[in-house]
């Protein structure tokens, strides 16, 4: 790596600090799409109500934000829309 900087002229410190200064806000909204923690957990399917499955090392962040995710799926209708969808498929297909 030194010799890869020796023939680039030196130190690229300056140019990597601004490069990651540049990129950094677009990892970080990346790290949020895919932290558990900001997702807090996933609907459980196959049950005929809410029910929210969390990772089992979950942080309190973690299941407050399943909390809001089971608010959400209530607020959404999320059990009628599948139950609609359902039933749509299968009457579909007779």
């Amino acid at each position: 790596m030194k010799i890869a900087l020796d023939a680039m002229g030196g130190d690229l410190a300056p140019q990597a600090t601004v490069q990651g200064a540049l990129v950094e806000p677009t990892l970080e909204e990346v790290r949020s799409q895919y932290d558990y923690e900001e997702h807090g957990g996933s609907p459980l399917l196959g049950v005929n109500g809410i029910s929210i499955i969390s990772h089992g090392n979950s942080t309190p962040k973690a299941i407050m934000n399943s909390i809001f995710v089971a608010q959400e799926s209530v607020k959404q209708n999320l059990i009628r829309d599948i139950s609609k969808g359902i039933n749509d498929h299968l009457g579909a297909l007779s």
